[in-house]
């Protein structure tokens, strides 16, 4: 799960520091944690998934006809 910081502080078991802005991947169960501990110095970031683009239809091309003589 990605958190973006918010407010900097010191990881307490990696003693990794993490800055203002930055945005980290950690593990759901670490990221919940934290967030239950230090709400107000991260915030969850939503990752949008792209929508699936309809594929457009275009209508057939029509035959020419072959004028017969």
């Amino acid at each position: 799960m990605k958190l973006r910081i918010i407010k900097p502080f010191v990881d307490k078991y990696t003693d990794e520091a993490y800055k203002a802005g930055q945005v980290v991947e950690f593990t759901k169960a670490r990221a919940e944690e934290i967030i239950e501990r230090v709400p107000d110095f991260v915030e969850k970031v939503v990752e949008k998934k792209p929508a699936a683009e309809k594929a457009e239809k275009k209508p057939a091309a029509k035959k020419a006809k072959k004028k017969e003589e």
